[in-house]
């Protein structure tokens, strides 16, 4: 075997210990039990990346990761709310053998509180150290105050008809009434009915008014003409 040889594999076998030396270390050295992070602001995305990486996702429900220079950027959101009013906090950050577990919460608005009457969409987001395992969603509690939940026998329906205009989102639709474009929340029971229902279509519903007055859907059906 020549020296170039001699040379060559020597040079491999080193660069391979170290590639092996530097996993382990950072294996050895990965936190295990609960991580401190830390809550931000959209102000500390001062690059570009970050920064299209939250708004491709800041609207969604789920959790989202970014890793950049030193640190591990993580947005937990709740999705689409009907008000304001909502918000989402981090419980804990945990460390797993090959995972790094985010519990969190949906706070909703208290019944007597004053909010904003659009849809919103509630997010927070976070920073850890630099970590190369995956990050998933732990417990995401939607907590509720007493004072919004109501027992369905307390719940006032509604009866409607009126011509269906379509979707205006995944959650709403719009409906003329009495010559009236008028919106409705859908119900989830009565999203997949509400997709399928053509425009102009003659529609009866029923619906009732949540805690904001809001109208929202619970049974809708085509009327045959």
């Amino acid at each position: 075997m020549n020296m170039k040889k001699i040379i060559s594999l020597v040079l491999i076998i080193i660069f391979s210990l170290s590639l092996f030396t530097a996993c382990s270390t950072e294996k050895k050295s990965a936190i295990m039990g609960d991580i401190d992070f830390e809550v931000i602001g959209t102000d500390a995305l001062t690059d570009s990346s970050l920064e299209e990486w939250y708004n491709e996702n800041n609207n969604r429900e789920g959790i989202f990761s970014f890793d950049f220079k030193n640190h591990k950027y993580i947005l937990v959101g709740a999705g689409e709310k009907p008000t304001g009013g909502y918000s989402v906090e981090i419980t804990s950050v945990v460390g797993k053998e090959d995972s790094i577990l985010v519990n969190a919460k949906v706070n909703a608005p208290k019944a007597d509180e004053i909010v904003t009457q659009a849809l919103t969409y509630p997010s927070t987001l976070i920073k850890i150290s630099k970590d190369s395992r995956k990050v998933v969603l732990g417990e995401f509690i939607n907590t509720i105050s007493e004072d919004n939940s109501k027992d369905e026998s307390q719940i006032d329906t509604f009866e409607g008809t009126g011509t269906f205009v379509g979707l205006a989102d995944s959650n709403s639709c719009e409906i003329i009434v009495d010559d009236e474009a008028t919106p409705f929340r859908l119900s989830e029971e009565v999203k997949e009915i509400a997709a399928k229902i053509e425009m102009n279509q003659k529609v009866k519903f029923s619906y009732y008014l949540n805690e904001y007055e809001q109208m929202v859907i619970i049974e809708i059906e085509k009327i045959e003409e």
